[in-house]
């Protein structure tokens, strides 16, 4: 299991390669796509999962506050609903309504287009 740090400290550098991707190609807002499938409460330590989607939404938002266009959580689990429930009263309202939680691939249409 990582640590809060580490979670944290990874996601970030994603973020980072995506800004750097965008920014080669003269965008400057970002989408992520998590895909969730396979994720359970049972494989991942509450606490600490918890602690690293607490402290990475405040990072994003303090560091990245206009980079993000939308996140998609695809296939989360009612758990990851719930703890973003919890967790949104610490986020701005611009920031809670780009996340998207998307239950099937096919539903990314309305993101994306096929190409």
């Amino acid at each position: 299991m990582i640590s809060v740090d580490e979670y944290v400290r990874y996601a970030l550098f994603y973020v980072e390669k995506a800004v750097a991707i965008s920014e080669s190609r003269g965008a400057s807002k970002i989408v992520i796509i998590n895909d969730r499938t396979g994720f359970s409460k049972k494989k991942n330590n509450d606490s600490t999962l918890k602690a690293g989607i607490k402290l990475l939404a405040k990072t994003v938002q303090k560091y990245y506050p206009e980079r993000l266009k939308t996140m998609c959580l695809l296939k989360s689990t009612w758990f990851l609903r719930l703890i973003f429930t919890i967790i949104s009263v610490f986020l701005a309202k611009e920031t809670k309504d780009k996340m998207k939680f998307i239950s099937k691939n096919e539903d990314l249409l309305q993101f994306f287009t096929k190409d």
